[in-house]
């Protein structure tokens, strides 16, 4: 039996750890994003990981996948019947990991690497005649240039945000009984990378910091780094003119619907809705973050995700309409996340420095902020539904935002 086949053959576990079936049908969170993405949303997310050095061929990160793909065996369904009434993902016979390799240039421009490296991925679409994911190959436009960055895309229909980074351990991560690269040094991460803004507006930019001073302001306060960020979010939020006016202002939280304890679904959306509401009417930035973390416990968390678990099993159609209600964009003008990367990525034994969030975008929402903690340091990404003339205000409002916060503890 060949390598090829062998993929092929491979069942997908199931929510019990079983076999997969030959087809899963699609579910309703799956329908629904997919018809997001036909009114004009984008909802492939992902992570764009930054690596030093020569960046590779399109070849030799084929074979790099080709070599990492019976981990992932999910990664070798597609879709089918999207016409017709019930769509179901099934193996793709003519899967081929090359067919979902690409390469792009990185924009010519200032301001941060990372910055370029999303603006050339950003808006690709995913052919719907082969599984949907990619990993786009972004190389300097520069000749001899070293740095490159490697792109996860993966439809939020085919994937959450929690299977993506699953996949992404499992193609990045080092195999197993294999020792991770060495980490080096990350870089510096406080001050923004050299260079004046862009040329022009953009719909996506991002920021990193330091987490050890997150994380002493975090146990200073008796918070999680995650409602730390988002208190930052909504500091961010309030003085950022297209969202300055609005009152209230509610932002969606992504939470897991799977149980405790049940292993991720590799195939599928299982992502639930928490609408919150964001104190931007609080001027202290410590009793902001108290009424955060009042407001989004992780007991709640938990919590509710496991009463929408239980209501999208007995009561689908109720389900369906809260789920659309939460998506509305008048009930929510932003969305935020925290994305989790829980081991060190490489690729050919060169340890991958920097992680970013690529966020989706809900049609109707002015603003996606993701966040991911990497290698010590916070790499925050920010997506606007319109390209934004000054590229470093998001930045800029984050760090002031967390420097109004240090002070206040401080204090």
């Amino acid at each position: 039996m060949t390598a090829r086949a062998r993929v092929l053959g491979a069942r997908v576990p199931g929510p019990r750890g079983g076999p997969a079936p030959a087809r899963i049908p699609f579910t309703e969170r799956d329908r629904i994003t997919l018809e997001l993405s036909r009114h004009g949303g984008d909802m492939i997310l992902g992570a764009v990981l930054r690596l030093d050095g020569p960046p590779p061929t399109p070849g030799e990160l084929a074979a790099h996948l080709r070599a990492r793909i019976g981990r992932v065996p999910e990664l070798t369904y597609r879709p089918y019947g999207l016409a017709g009434r019930r769509p179901s993902w099934a193996p793709d016979p003519d899967f081929d990991v090359a067919r979902h390799v690409y390469e792009e240039v990185r924009p010519a421009r200032p301001g941060p690497a990372a910055d370029a490296d999303l603006a050339a991925v950003l808006g690709l679409p995913l052919p719907e005649d082969r599984p949907l994911w990619g990993v786009w190959l972004v190389r300097p436009a520069e000749p001899g240039a070293t740095g490159y960055a490697l792109c996860y895309r993966v439809h939020h229909a085919f994937q959450d945000g929690q299977a993506a980074m699953a996949a992404v351990e499992a193609l990045f991560g080092p195999a197993p009984g294999e020792a991770p690269a060495p980490l080096g040094d990350p870089g510096p991460a406080a001050a923004p990378d050299p260079g004046p803004p862009g040329p022009g507006p953009a719909h996506a930019v991002t920021l990193r910091l330091d987490t050890a001073v997150l994380f002493r302001a975090a146990r200073a306060a008796g918070v999680s780094l995650h409602q730390l960020c988002l208190a930052l979010a909504t500091a961010t939020a309030r003085t950022w003119g297209p969202l300055a006016d609005t009152a209230p202002l509610r932002a969606n939280l992504g939470i897991s619907l799977r149980p405790p304890a049940t292993p991720v679904r590799p195939i599928g959306n299982e992502v639930g809705v928490l609408c919150v509401e964001l104190p931007v009417d609080e001027r202290d930035p410590r009793a902001r973050l108290r009424r955060l973390a009042r407001a989004v416990p992780g007991s709640r968390l938990v919590g509710r995700g496991r009463r929408a678990h239980r209501l999208r099993a007995r009561w689908p159609v109720l389900d369906r309409l809260a789920l659309r209600r939460a998506i509305d964009p008048r009930s929510a003008a932003l969305s935020v996340a925290d994305v989790r990367v829980r081991r060190v990525l490489e690729f050919a034994g060169t340890p991958v420095r920097h992680a970013y969030p690529i966020p989706v975008l809900v049609p109707g929402q002015r603003l996606f902020i993701a966040w991911t903690s990497y290698r010590g340091q916070l790499h925050v990404s920010f997506r606007a539904d319109r390209p934004m003339p000054d590229p470093e205000l998001l930045p800029r409002l984050w760090r002031a935002a967390v420097e109004e916060l240090l002070r206040a503890l401080e204090g």
